[in-house]
């Protein structure tokens, strides 16, 4: 009896023994798909990276494997964002938010909204975007990750600037700005000046603008960052154009179309051929414009950038009525109708937005999300929408 006791004991000991080892070893098959697809991630192989991510997807959800699904999940949010896959990145955005609330990881939930708060940001449902900003914020801040604060303060910046309410915008970029200021974080910090500039320049206080450009610039060349530098050039040359300081505008174009040439950014070059182009035409320079319009027309259609292309008609429709070519300037002219009405009107999009944003915020849900001075915020602009709404009727 005692001898049958014991072969059934170790008969069950081998059994558990083995069926412990097959999940150590499927953890580890997981562990390995984790890497494999991280590995591919970073070499820019997505579709690699994509298959890897959901196998370990399937592989940890028959183990109940919670890391190995958030891990996955990530991956594969990240991936179809890059796509604009938008619904997909969602739902697996969305899986990790709920495994992570389960275990209580306030870090991962923070950066996980943030994500969420991507996507939104991306399908220009500015609502949404700054709730989910607002949220991972609020966490950062009650965990002190000054990283994560500034990337919150830049995310929500960026949302306000979209919908030009500059005065937001410009107060959490400072706000953003100090802390990396602290961190010594030079990158972060010619980002935040050049936005900063833009918001300068878009309220044509034109000094102040420029004096953010030129610190952005100083950054960006003690970095030796030439696609940062290229930026600041452009924005000067924008910066003194606006003034109709076309001397000053043209030596800033012509330094960002030199650097935007060495490091291969096509999209910038279109975009820099074409202002030049522009300004040539405003200087009566009629045969320089001509060649620098033909070779921003000529780039434009190769990387198919339907507002460069529209706004090289445009140029070419001024270009040809200057010049008396009225018939070359009536096909101009059609052709830049054509783009323009191809791409969604923007003013009309930014007023269904804040129509939108408006009964977004009426609901509680924001109110009761949001229990800091960030509410104020939020009711101020929900005040000024219904000021706009009421000048409007």
């Amino acid at each position: 009896m005692l001898k049958h006791l014991k072969k059934n004991f170790y008969l069950l000991l081998l059994i558990f023994i083995g069926s412990n080892l097959t999940a150590q070893e499927d953890t580890a098959k997981v562990k390995t798909l984790t890497l494999l697809s991280d590995q591919a991630l970073g070499e820019g192989k997505d579709n690699s990276a994509l298959t890897y991510a959901i196998k370990a997807k399937e592989l940890s959800e028959n183990l109940n494997y919670k890391n190995g699904i958030i891990n996955a999940c990530t991956t594969i949010g990240q991936i179809n964002l890059r796509r604009e896959n938008y619904p997909e990145a969602l739902k697996n955005y969305l899986t990790v938010i709920k495994l992570q609330e389960e275990q209580k990881n306030k870090s991962g939930v923070a950066v996980s909204y943030s994500n969420v708060g991507s996507i939104y940001q991306m399908q220009e449902n500015y609502a949404q975007a700054l709730e989910f900003y607002f949220r991972s914020f609020k966490i950062h801040e009650e965990l002190a990750n000054k990283n994560g604060i500034v990337n919150a303060l830049s995310n929500i910046g960026n949302i306000y600037f979209s919908l030009a309410k500059y005065n937001f915008a410009l107060e959490y970029y400072k706000k953003s700005l100090e802390i990396q200021k602290e961190a010594g974080n030079k990158r972060a910090m010619g980002v935040l000046y050049s936005n900063t500039g833009s918001i300068y320049e878009n309220q044509n206080n034109y000094t102040e603008a420029l004096k953010n450009y030129q610190a952005a610039f100083k950054i960006q060349e003690e970095m030796n960052d030439k696609n940062g530098m290229s930026r600041s050039y452009y924005n000067m040359g924008s910066n003194f154009m606006r003034q109709g300081n076309n001397t000053e505008a043209l030596k800033n174009y012509l330094q960002a179309l030199k650097l935007k040439e060495e490091i291969g950014d096509k999209q910038g070059m279109a975009e820099c051929y074409n202002k030049i182009g522009a300004i040539y035409i405003a200087t009566n320079k009629k045969n320089e414009a001509q060649t620098y319009l033909k070779k921003s027309l000529e780039l434009s259609k190769e990387i198919e950038s339907m507002n460069d292309i529209k706004s090289v008609y445009e140029n070419l429709y001024k270009l040809d009525s200057l010049n008396g070519n009225f018939k070359s300037a009536l096909e101009n002219y059609k052709t830049f109708i054509v783009y323009r009405d191809s791409i969604s009107n923007e003013e009309n999009l930014k007023k269904t937005i804040q129509m939108e944003l408006q009964y977004s915020y009426d609901k509680k849900a924001v109110a009761d999300a949001i229990r800091n001075e960030e509410a104020i915020k939020l009711e101020e602009l929900k005040r000024q929408l219904e000021i706009e709404k009421k000048k409007n009727k």
